[in-house]
């Protein structure tokens, strides 16, 4: 199971590899419009992950309190005081 695992991760492994080649060679195109979601959601993906890790890691908080909008409201309300 597991070498069976492995292989069917190196054959995706080398696709990945070989889109990416031919993107940079010119080869294939993406259309404008997909770059701009890809780069929102990565975006947004970061700022969910920087948000748990400021509150969960570095302060005090638990890690998924970060996503409540209670925890938000509250923050909010200290910052407007």
């Amino acid at each position: 199971m597991k070498k069976k695992l492995f292989t069917k991760f190196q054959t995706v492994l080398k696709e990945i590899k070989q889109f990416f080649n031919r993107y940079f060679r010119g080869e294939i195109k993406i259309r404008l419009w997909i770059k701009i979601v890809i780069f929102i959601s990565v975006l947004f993906i970061t700022l969910l992950v920087g948000m748990i890790v400021g509150y969960g890691v570095i302060g005090d908080g638990k890690k998924l309190d970060a996503l409540k909008p209670s925890t938000w409201t509250h923050i909010l309300d200290f910052i407007k005081k």
